[in-house]
Formats: structure tokens, C-alpha cells, sequence
């Protein structure tokens, strides 16, 4: 019998840890989202959740964690992108943290 780790239902959580962004979900929260996301709901099936049962928990999560690291074929991956798209979003909404860089002015004459 598998036992229970502290962190397995602990919440998504985001945060500056010794200068590194840390992103945590434990794996009974993440199977429970899934379980819900209305991205699976089919009016004909499964119109009530869970729309989708995960059998295997620690299964799922390694299955996530791999698509949420696999790239492209530019070197992007979901989490890249996700990363993207924040920094764009702080940047236009104002962020203290980040400025255009001056440009030299031409020197030629």
C-alpha cells in the first residue's frame, strides 16, 4: 500500500524561491482538475464531471510533466509559451521591471 505524501493535494502554487520561479501542484489537485476541465465535456457522454477518470495519478502527472517539457521543432514547449506570454502580459501591464532598451543613435555622417 502506497502511502500518502504531505504535498500530494496541496494547491498550485507560484512563487520567487532563491531567485528561481517556482511553479508546484500536487498530483491528486492536478488529476482532480483534469477530471473537471471542461475541455472534455461532451453533451451526448459526459455532461457532468468528472469528464474523464485518471486511473493512475502518478502515471498522469509524469505524462503531463512530459508534454508540458516537450519542444517543437523550434524549441518551444507549452511551459516555454506559457512564460512567453506572461512576460508580454507584465510587460504591457506596466511592469517596473523592464524597459525597452535605448537604442544608439546612427553615428554614421
Amino acid at each position: 500500500m502506497k502511502t500518502k505524501t504531505a504535498n500530494i493535494d496541496k494547491p498550485l502554487t507560484l512563487a520567487i524561491e532563491r531567485d528561481q520561479l517556482v511553479i508546484r501542484v500536487g498530483i491528486d489537485v492536478l488529476a482532480h482538475a483534469a477530471e473537471n476541465c471542461n475541455r472534455f465535456y461532451d453533451d451526448d457522454t459526459n455532461n457532468s464531471p468528472p469528464y474523464i477518470l485518471i486511473t493512475d495519478k502518478q502515471e498522469f502527472a509524469k505524462d503531463v510533466l512530459r508534454m508540458l517539457q516537450a519542444e517543437d521543432e523550434c524549441g518551444s514547449s507549452l511551459i516555454s509559451d506559457a512564460l512567453d506570454e506572461a512576460t508580454v502580459d507584465a510587460f504591457n501591464d506596466g511592469s517596473l521591471g523592464v524597459e525597452y532598451p535605448r537604442k544608439k543613435k546612427d553615428a554614421r555622417v
